[in-house]
């Protein structure tokens, strides 16, 4: 379950999952961009990944609530200037913002959590799927929500994204896997100690909480060739024996 040598794109990279994805990725040989939207926490992330030269890894500041069609366009030609190639994407940035009854949420808070959550993954996927095609065991890693299959009052507009986002990368799985070498998968990580999850559970005892390291075994089987041969698209945490 090596991810040795593999270019992996992760958003949301500069906390929580895609941070601790970041450093245990690295250690493990892989070369990342990271995408993130705080450039002093970005590049606090990247100062402590392992590589073999400085240059070994690409970090690119971006804000998902500002990308459209012609900034992923620039996306692509930095990895494509720095690797010349790509083996897979890990969206995992999401915003929740605030535990609110939809009637309560401001038009223009609702828009900027889809633009994060949901249409900036569209816009990634798309632009960057023709690189990812072109690689032997392609993938891309959507993450999910218990919300997204168990609607949740005060969620808002994040589990209305995260509905749309299982429904978006079933999509492309039907779409894609049947013609080209390449796995979508979803994944519900289940509880884990974010910052997000101090705004929706600000009195949780964290030490309840599994490590986010507890997730690495999970993102490297996804990059697995054993999981070529799955046809399991959903995931989640507890269907690892972990």
């Amino acid at each position: 379950m090596s991810v040795k040598d593999k270019i992996i794109l992760i958003t949301g990279a500069s906390d929580g999952i895609g941070k601790t994805v970041a450093l245990e990725f690295a250690k493990k040989g892989a070369k990342l961009i990271l995408l993130g939207s705080n450039g002093s926490k970005l590049s606090a992330v990247y100062d402590q990944l392992s590589g073999v030269e400085k240059d070994y890894h690409l970090s690119l500041e971006c804000d998902l609530s500002l990308l459209n069609d012609k900034s992923a366009i620039e996306i692509e030609a930095a990895i494509l200037e720095h690797y010349g190639r790509l083996d897979g994407i890990i969206h995992n940035a999401a915003t929740l913002k605030k535990m609110t009854p939809l009637i309560d949420l401001e038009t223009n808070l609702w828009e900027k959590i889809l633009k994060v959550n949901l249409t900036s993954e569209f816009i990634i996927t798309k632009t960057l799927l023709n690189l990812i095609v072109k690689e032997e065991n392609g993938r891309v890693i959507f993450t999910s929500s218990n919300v997204a299959t168990q609607p949740k009052a005060f969620w808002g507009a994040y589990a209305v994204s995260k509905f749309a986002v299982k429904g978006m990368a079933e999509l492309f799985r039907q779409e894609l896997e049947n013609i080209h070498q390449i796995k979508i998968f979803n994944f519900d990580p289940g509880p884990s100690p974010t910052s997000m999850r101090e705004i929706a559970f600000p009195n949780e005892d964290k030490e309840t909480l599994k490590s986010l390291e507890k997730l690495i075994p999970c993102y490297e089987w996804f990059f697995s060739e054993e999981s070529n041969t799955t046809n399991q698209h959903y995931f989640k945490f507890s269907d690892f024996k972990i």
